[in-house]
């Protein structure tokens, strides 16, 4: 047996934005989604043809945003930040936290502040972040390195790098040699 959603309220939306928060990192534009989703299946499940007004989700997001549990600035740094630590390069995060609701000059600012924290280029530090985590090139086991070295490449391609960043990665002799050269 299913529990039943509790009616589609202003006080209600709030409660359950509160608890995603409190678990979740979010966009506003996501938050935004989940809340009218939300209504809405509350609203079919109590029978009510008119789940919420757009005014009420609005009032929510206004008051979260108040409390500061929602701001796509902090959002999209801790984002960047965290992505690029996970190995991927500026592109793919622009594209997913552009997929995730946050304005183009956010990401902008967001992407300006990685650099600006990094020691060196960003797309170079997340591709080192990347061989560390998958055991590519230098990080590999030394015997099979060079029977190794165009499927090392071809991973690095489908991450989204350039030919010259994989090959400058992939091909470094060892990790401390690679994390010694200067970008």
């Amino acid at each position: 047996m299913s529990r039943r959603l509790p009616p589609p309220t202003e006080e209600n939306l709030k409660a359950y934005a509160m608890r995603y928060l409190a678990r979740f990192a979010a966009s506003e534009a996501r938050l935004r989604t989940l809340l009218a989703r939300r209504a809405d299946k509350a609203a079919a499940e109590h029978g009510i043809e008119d789940a919420m007004p757009e005014a009420a989700i609005a009032n929510v997001l206004a008051d979260m945003r108040r409390l500061g549990f929602v701001d796509d600035r902090l959002f999209a740094e801790a984002r960047a930040r965290s992505l690029n630590q996970r190995g991927q390069p500026p592109r793919m995060i622009r594209a997913r936290l552009s997929r995730q609701g946050v304005d183009t000059d956010t990401i902008d600012g967001a992407l300006e502040r990685l650099a600006d924290d990094l020691e060196g280029d960003p797309e170079r530090v997340a591709a080192i972040a990347l061989a560390r985590r998958r055991r590519l090139g230098p990080f590999a086991v030394p015997d099979r390195r060079a029977e190794r070295r165009e499927r090392d490449l071809a991973i690095m391609a489908r991450a989204g790098y350039g030919y010259e960043v994989a090959t400058s990665v992939i091909d470094a002799a060892t990790p401390e040699a690679l994390l010694a050269e200067e970008p």
